[in-house]
């Protein structure tokens, strides 16, 4: 049994996730190799697989430097609590703002996705990059509390169950 596993049934201590050095390096690599292909394409005489090529390399590029910063970076990916979360580009989140957690997919990929009582509210206080990206999430459907756990030790699915188990009204 993992160490959050025994957290579920303990609302009352808090669980830490912290970022896979592994599945962090792989994602990386990935996107190192992504960035590289990219260049291939910009390197070709058609015009059409320049401009794939250097939209490749930009979106890769940007994920291959995100991915090595996280393998530098020490804190926590997210903390959950009785009083809320901190996820480290969300920010603090209450669950007094919350309506419910759920697993939504990007591209077929799952993504812990946070409803919020008042998104507006949230996206004001928040940072300029969790507002853009969370205006980008809104006008994709989704809330603009969504997040990855492609770099976490466990699936969204427990990270949904852990959330759910530290809800107010779970704990009632």
């Amino acid at each position: 049994m993992t160490e959050s596993e025994k957290r579920v049934g303990n609302p009352e201590q808090a669980t830490v996730y912290t970022a896979s050095k592994l599945r962090t390096a792989l994602l990386a690599l990935g996107a190192a190799l992504s960035v590289f292909l990219g260049y291939v394409l910009v390197l070709t005489t058609e015009a059409s697989a320049a401009f794939v090529g250097a939209l490749s390399i930009l979106f890769f590029g940007a994920c291959l430097v995100l991915m090595v910063a996280q393998l530098f970076r020490r804190s926590p990916a997210l903390v959950i609590t009785d009083r809320g979360f901190t996820h480290r580009r969300l920010g603090p989140i209450d669950w007094t703002d919350v309506d419910g957690v759920a697993i939504s997919r990007i591209a077929g990929q799952p993504f812990v996705d946070v409803a919020l009582r008042d998104p507006a509210a949230y996206l004001e206080r928040s940072s300029l990059r969790t507002r853009v990206l969370g205006r980008v999430n809104q006008g994709f459907g989704y809330s603009p509390a969504v997040f990855s756990t492609q770099t976490f030790p466990v699936s969204s699915q427990d990270v949904v169950a852990v959330m759910r188990n530290h809800l107010p009204e779970r704990r009632s």
